[in-house]
C-alpha cells in the first residue's frame, strides 16, 4: 500500500514537472517569436523612414511636405493590416512625426515644431532624441523650464548623453542657476570634453565674473573647435579677448593698490 501511495505522488510530481516545463518552453518561444516580430517592425520602420525622406528631398515647397506627410500619416492609420499590431502602426507615426518636426524646424516655425515633437512622444514616449530636440525648441523659445524637464525625461531613458547635460546647463545659464549650471556642465565635459561644453562652462563662469576660469575654458574651446564653423569660433574669440581686457584691468588695479 505504501509503495502505491509513493509510485502515485511520484507520477503527480512528473506530471506538474512536464506541465511546467511546456508552459516554460511556450514562454521562451513567445518571448523568441516578439523580439523577431519587434525586430522586423523596426527594420520596416526604418526603411519606411528613408522612403518619407528620399520623398521629402524630391520636394522644394514646405506646405507641399507638409501635406504629403498628412496624406502618409492618414493612410497609415487607415491601414487595417495594423490593427493586430498597434505598436508597428505607433511606430511608423512616430517616423511620420519626427520628419514633420524636422521640416518645421527648418523652415523656422518653433511653436509648430514643438508640436509635432509632442506627437512623436504621444506615440513613442521613451525617444530620448525628441526630448533633446523638445528641449531645445523649448529654450529657443525661451521656455527655458519646460526645456529643463524635457532634459530631465532624457536623463531618465539615457543618463550617459552628454548633450542632455549640455543643453540643460545652458538653460541653467538663461535662468541665472549657474551652480545648477556648472553641475551640469562639469559633468558633461566628463563624458565629452568637445568645444561646446567648454564653451558653455566658459560663459557660466564669466558670468560668475570668475575670469581666469572662464578665459581657460574659451582657450580649450578654441583648441577644439574645428575650423568650418567661422561664426562660433569668432565668437569664442571675441570672448578671449573681452576676458583679456578685464585681467589686464584687474592686474592694473592691483598694482596700484600696491603702489
Amino acid at each position: 500500500m505504501l509503495c502505491f501511495v509513493l509510485v502515485k505522488i511520484n507520477f503527480m510530481a512528473l506530471g506538474f514537472f512536464i506541465l511546467f516545463a511546456l508552459i516554460f518552453i511556450a514562454l521562451i518561444a513567445m518571448y523568441i517569436y516578439s523580439l523577431k516580430l519587434k525586430r522586423k517592425t523596426q527594420m520596416s520602420a526604418g526603411k519606411f523612414s528613408l522612403d518619407i525622406k528620399v520623398a521629402l528631398e524630391k520636394m522644394t515647397n514646405i506646405e507641399s511636405k507638409l501635406s504629403f506627410l498628412k496624406q502618409t500619416e492618414e493612410r497609415v492609420k487607415q491601414e487595417k493590416a495594423y490593427e493586430k499590431n498597434p505598436d508597428g502602426r505607433d511606430l511608423l507615426l512616430s517616423k511620420i512625426y519626427q520628419h514633420k518636426a524636422s521640416v518645421l524646424f527648418k523652415a523656422q516655425r518653433q511653436k509648430e515644431a514643438i508640436k509635432a515633437c509632442s506627437e512623436v512622444l504621444a506615440v513613442e514616449p521613451s525617444h530620448t532624441q525628441t526630448y533633446l530636440n523638445r528641449g531645445s525648441l523649448y529654450g529657443e523659445t525661451e521656455q527655458y523650464q519646460k526645456a529643463i524637464e524635457d532634459f530631465n525625461h532624457a536623463e531618465l531613458l539615457d543618463p550617459e548623453n552628454p548633450d542632455i547635460y549640455n543643453n540643460r546647463g545652458w538653460m541653467y545659464i538663461q535662468l541665472k542657476e549657474y551652480d545648477k549650471a556648472l553641475s551640469d556642465l562639469d559633468h558633461a565635459i566628463q563624458l565629452q570634453p568637445s568645444d561646446i561644453e567648454y564653451f558653455n562652462r566658459a560663459n557660466a563662469f564669466k558670468e560668475l565674473g570668475e575670469w581666469q576660469k572662464a578665459f581657460d575654458d574659451f582657450q580649450i574651446s578654441l583648441s577644439l573647435h574645428p575650423q568650418g564653423d567661422s561664426e562660433l569660433r569668432s565668437c569664442i574669440q571675441n570672448s578671449i579677448a573681452e576676458i583679456e581686457k578685464n585681467l589686464k584691468n584687474i592686474g592694473q588695479n592691483t598694482n596700484q593698490i600696491d603702489e
